[in-house]
């Protein structure tokens, strides 16, 4: 993907930005007709346009394209940015892939003594989505010859030759649908925020507690989310929101600790053990540039274990879904759930048929919640999920279902890209975490997924990258694990109809 990009790159800048040169017009006093400098500004304001035939592989999705369109949005405030976008078959309505954009490619400018068109990328152009560092327009500014060095010691970047061309009105749509699909990065991670004790018997003795879990916060702030689901959020919200807070992050309401005395004072006053801690971890934290709104919040109608098999009755576990606007205006659906959890112990004796099926019912709960409001916009299904493709039928039982009812196609974002789309097969008896596993995985795959619905004639989420960072989520020992679960992220385009 970034050869690709870089090669997108190489050719904006070796095109050049302008149809006409500036050169030799500003200040012209023995030339009354010359324009003025206000003039020659106001002309450059709109978008550029050019397309060129290219057959190449997207490197992120496999998918080949066969043409390129470059294009520049120039603002009249002296800020612009650049956008490549990659086509098949001439398929405007539909890009492969977008790259670009305020975040990735953006720049300010302004007309030099000279009346030469002059860009600045800014300071946000260095990071990508995804937080690794890119000065693409900067090094390739310096292959192409554009680099220069200003009176005050400032790099920019000077057009080149002149090829791209005011779009017209087909052209100016084309770079529309183009802008409308933005990309976005999603999280989710168990925040393991159990109390280390309850009652003085140890529960969660080796979880991050008071002490990590800021650290928890801070690992995801680095990484520069949009918007990051948790789960297990119970005794440590303070600890954990205060960075967030910081940062200028927003989240929803917090559903509240494990409180051992308000459960006593519960059971006195008549209420049933199960479902006593009116608790379900659930928190969703996000960028101040998303709208999150939250629609409903559902608890599971099944569940096993109240004193044992991972206690989950005693909490009111189920999900929470949210209406999330993205930072270009669009509409998706997120649902971040945490299901039933079976133990290690009895998974390898094979006593955890009462967890798988309980974990089925939720499943086909979730399922006949999402079917029943599905509607134009993209869903994303998230969280600690408990769930193996190998261990639970959600295959045959969710996904086929909602795809055979010819409203959407079903997704996950590392099935998709880790193994070509492909989903394990079932496995009879015990699945077993990997050897040694500290954060609960199975060859690469974990209990945590970022699973994608795209209804059938509406946007489409496209997934660009995936990870699960399950060796740098670590303590400052650099090898215990700030929590029981590798925080999995993946990014994803936006794709509009």
């Amino acid at each position: 993907m970034r050869q690709l990009k870089l090669w997108l790159m190489a050719a904006i800048l070796t095109c050049g930005f302008l149809t006409t040169s500036c050169e030799g017009v500003v200040g012209e006093s023995d030339n009354p007709s010359a324009p003025s400098r206000q003039e020659i500004e106001k002309s450059l304001v709109g978008l550029w346009f050019d397309e060129a035939e290219y057959s190449g592989i997207l490197e992120d999705t496999g998918e080949p394209f066969t043409s390129v369109v470059l294009a520049m949005q120039v603002n009249a405030d002296h800020t612009g940015c650049l956008y490549v976008g990659a086509f098949d078959k001439g398929d405007y309505d539909n890009p492969l892939a977008v790259y670009g954009g305020p975040e990735e490619a953006g720049f300010t400018w302004q007309l030099d003594g000279n009346g030469e068109f002059v860009v600045t990328p800014t300071a946000s152009a260095g990071t990508r989505g995804d937080g690794t560092e890119a000065d693409d327009l900067r090094q390739l500014a310096s292959v192409n010859g554009w680099e220069k060095e200003s009176e005050n010691g400032q790099t920019v970047l000077q057009r080149g030759s002149n090829t791209l061309t005011p779009a017209n009105y087909e052209q100016t749509a084309i770079i529309m649908n183009m802008v409308k699909g933005e990309t976005f990065t999603i999280c989710t991670v168990n925040a393991d925020g159990m109390p280390k004790e309850i009652v003085f018997i140890d529960v969660n003795t080796e979880g991050p507690g008071e002490e990590y879990s800021p650290a928890i916060a801070k690992f995801l702030l680095d990484k520069k989310f949009d918007m990051i689901f948790t789960q297990e959020n119970f005794n440590y919200h303070a600890q954990l929101a205060a960075p967030f807070d910081e940062a200028g992050y927003l989240h929803d309401v917090w559903g509240g600790g494990i409180d051992a005395n308000l459960a006593v004072k519960r059971l006195l006053d008549g209420e049933e053990l199960e479902g006593i801690l009116h608790v379900d971890g659930l928190t969703a934290f996000w960028s101040p540039k998303l709208k999150l709104v939250r629609e409903d919040s559902v608890r599971w109608t099944a569940g096993y274990g109240l004193m044992d098999h991972g206690w989950d009755t005693m909490v009111r576990k189920g999900f929470r879904s949210y209406d999330v606007t993205l930072k270009g205006g669009n509409h998706v659906v997120v649902y971040n759930m945490h299901m039933d959890a079976s133990s290690e112990d009895d998974e390898a004796k094979e006593l955890d048929g009462p967890d798988r099926r309980a974990r089925m019912v939720q499943w086909r709960q979730l399922r006949d919640h999402i079917l029943a409001h599905l509607d134009e916009r993209p869903v994303i299904v998230t969280g600690d999920l408990n769930s193996y493709y190998e261990r639970d039928s959600i295959c045959s039982q969710v996904f086929s279902i909602i795809e055979e009812s010819g409203r959407a196609t079903v997704g996950d974002a590392w099935i998709t890209l880790e193994r070509g789309g492909k989903f394990p097969d079932m496995v009879k008896g015990p699945v077993m975490n990997d050897p040694g596993s500290t954060t609960w995985a199975l060859k690469g795959q974990t209990l945590d997924k970022i699973i994608y619905i795209n209804p059938k004639d509406g946007p489409k989420l496209k997934p660009l990258s995936v990870s699960v960072d399950s060796t740098t989520y670590v303590r400052p020992d650099g090898k215990t694990p700030l929590g029981d679960h590798a925080p999995v992220s993946a990014k994803f385009r936006y794709l509009p109809r």
